[in-house]
C-alpha cells in the first residue's frame, strides 16, 4: 500500500493489480483509481503533482502532470463534470475508446460551458482521429476544442488538425494549421514534430524555400526525433536546387505518397 502521508514512496504492493506492473506503472494507477473509479479527486492530486519529480524519465510523467493540472483547476467548479471527464479519460486509457467517446460526448451536451468541455472535444477528436480513422470528424471535433479561449491543452487541437489535413494530403490547410499552433502554443510540445511536418507540407507545395527554412530550425535544435531526417531532406532539397532538377524531386514526392 501507498504511505498516505508521502505521495513520493514508493508503491509496495496494490490491491487488485498485478505485481509485475513498473513502479511508476503501478503509482499512476493509484492516482487513475482514485480520481474516477474511486471518485476522490482530492485524494489523487498529490499523486499526479508529485509524479514527474519522482519519476521524472518516466513515459507517464507528462500525463500525470496534465491530470493534476485538470483537477486543480477545476476541483472547486463542478465536481460532476470533473468526475465524468475523469471516467471517460480512464475508459479511454482502458482501451475502451467508444464507451470513452459516449461519456465525452454525454459531458459536452450536458456541460457545453464548461471549461472542460474543450479537453473533452479534444479527446474526443483523439478517439476519432486514432482509433476510428475519422479525419473529418476529427476535424470537427478539434475546431469544437479550439473554438472558445485556448490554453496550453486546447492549442494541441490546431497541431492535430494539421495532422488531419496531412493525412487528406490538404497541403495548404495543414501548413496553415501547423503554423496557427506554432503561433499560439506555450509549450514545447511536438514542436520539432510541427516544423517538420510542415516543411514535408512545403514541399510538396513546391515551395522549397519555405521547407527548407523550417528543415534548417529543426535541423539546429539541440534534441529532436527528426534532427537526422530534416538534415537529409536539407541536403536533398539543396543538392536539386543546385542541380537544376527540383522537378525530379517533384516525382519523387510522388512516388513516396502513393507508396505511402
Amino acid at each position: 500500500m501507498l504511505d498516505n502521508k508521502n505521495p513520493l514512496a514508493r508503491p509496495k504492493r496494490i490491491e487488485g493489480l498485478s505485481d509485475y506492473l513498473n513502479a511508476d506503472e503501478a503509482q499512476l494507477r493509484v492516482g487513475r483509481l482514485h480520481s474516477s473509479v474511486l471518485m476522490d479527486p482530492g485524494k489523487a492530486l498529490p499523486f499526479f503533482k508529485t509524479f514527474k519529480e519522482y519519476y521524472p524519465a518516466s513515459p507517464h510523467a507528462d500525463t500525470a502532470e496534465s491530470l493534476g493540472k485538470v483537477i486543480e483547476k477545476n476541483m472547486d467548479d463542478d465536481p460532476a463534470a470533473l468526475l465524468a471527464y475523469l471516467k471517460a479519460e480512464e475508459l479511454r486509457v482502458a482501451g475502451k475508446g467508444q464507451e470513452a467517446k459516449g461519456a465525452l460526448e454525454a459531458l459536452v451536451k450536458g456541460s457545453p460551458g464548461h471549461p472542460l468541455s474543450a479537453l473533452a472535444w479534444m479527446k474526443i477528436g483523439d478517439i476519432q482521429f486514432y482509433d476510428e480513422k475519422n479525419t473529418d470528424g476529427a476535424l470537427e471535433s478539434y475546431e469544437k476544442a479550439c473554438s472558445g479561449d485556448t490554453n496550453e491543452e486546447t492549442c494541441k487541437a490546431y497541431y492535430q488538425m494539421a495532422e488531419c489535413h496531412r493525412v487528406q494530403k490538404q497541403w495548404k490547410k495543414a501548413v496553415e494549421s501547423y503554423g496557427q499552433y506554432l503561433m499560439e502554443s506555450g509549450s514545447k510540445f511536438r514542436v520539432d514534430f510541427a516544423k517538420f511536418f510542415m516543411a514535408s507540407c512545403h514541399e510538396h507545395l513546391g515551395h522549397w524555400d519555405e521547407a527548407c527554412t523550417s528543415y534548417e530550425m529543426v535541423a539546429d535544435m539541440a534534441k529532436s526525433y527528426y534532427k537526422e531526417k530534416a538534415r537529409e531532406r536539407l541536403v536533398e532539397i539543396r543538392r536539386h536546387q543546385q542541380a537544376g532538377t527540383l522537378h525530379l524531386l517533384e516525382k519523387t514526392l510522388e512516388v513516396r505518397e502513393a507508396e505511402a
